[in-house]
């Protein structure tokens, strides 16, 4: 990505019902010198806050976009067509008051629309100059490698992005949405020879670790493991536990950029500083040290 990135602020939650709100994180966001704005056709009026935004604060060459669109229908049925995704892109720009943005991804894979079509899809999108890069959500890597070898074929722009869930905590449920996939250490390989950086949605795993939220996704002995470790890490350094978390993650790989998501700017300073912040090195140290090396791979969705 041409963009330097070291968070991401997901928009997913943002709507217009509390608008001066979202202006007031994203006004924050900004503020820190981070850019990378991710939201989704699919986010309810997501796209439309960002666009009001956009317009109020003349913030066009401040922050860079990237949205998604192609998700399935209400009742999940496939809409990776080219027909489907250029209008999902259109209503995106028009909501987004923009004519291009930084990266389109389509929301959802499915496995049974051959990676040629979606390929030639991503090329159009690129060619109508809707956006400047494309990538995928929620994509395995035997399918991401595919796509990657028929946009070559047909001289295509390159896969830019992957965005799959990103969080410490380990799947043991199946998730709260069908079809999303993780950031598996094979697709962070894969990112490396091929060239394209993995967004890691959900990467505080809705606040499992941070806030103590029980999530039924993230049931178990190890993550509660994993929880403890990190909060005791997080007070023999006297900071915050999301402080260590955001950092672990932010240097876990070159490839890697976390995403975050809240609706408090004070949070949104706090973790822009600590992903940044190489004063809190030695408390990852310590926590990576901790946590242990795993068997085996976790699961993952």
């Amino acid at each position: 990505m041409a963009v330097r990135a070291r968070i991401v602020l997901g928009c997913g939650s943002m709507a217009a019902d509390y608008e001066p709100e979202a202006f007031a994180v994203l006004d924050a966001f900004r503020d820190t010198g981070e850019r990378l704005l991710d939201t989704a056709r699919i986010y309810g009026s997501s796209e439309e806050v960002i666009g009001a935004w956009l317009a109020a604060r003349a913030a066009y060459n401040d922050v860079s976009i990237v949205t998604k669109g192609g998700h399935p229908s209400a009742d999940w049925a496939p809409r990776l067509s080219l027909r489907d995704v250029m209008a999902d892109a259109e209503a995106s720009l028009a909501a987004l008051r923009v004519s291009s943005i930084y990266c389109y991804l389509l929301h959802r894979d499915d496995p049974a629309t051959q990676a040629a079509e979606i390929a030639r899809t991503l090329t159009s999108l690129v060619d109508c100059g809707y956006a400047a890069n494309v990538g995928v959500s929620n994509w395995t890597r035997q399918r991401v490698v595919q796509l990657i070898r028929e946009l070559r074929l047909i001289d295509g722009p390159r896969l830019a992005v992957v965005s799959n869930y990103g969080g410490l905590a380990v799947p043991t449920a199946p998730a709260w949405w069908p079809g999303v996939r993780s950031s598996t250490p094979d697709l962070l390989q894969l990112a490396h020879s091929a060239g394209f950086r993995i967004l890691g949605w959900s990467s505080l795993s809705a606040g499992y670790f941070t806030d103590d939220r029980p999530q039924p996704e993230f049931a178990g002995a190890e993550n509660l493991r994993r929880r403890s470790v990190l909060q005791q890490s997080a007070a023999e350094a006297g900071v915050a536990p999301v402080a260590v978390l955001i950092r672990a993650l932010a240097t876990l790989d070159a490839a890697f950029v976390p995403v975050v998501s809240t609706h408090n700017p004070d949070r949104v300073r706090l973790l822009c500083a600590a992903a940044t912040s190489s004063a809190l090195d030695g408390a990852v140290a310590r926590f990576r040290h901790a946590l242990g090396a795993v068997d085996a791979p976790p699961p993952s969705w």
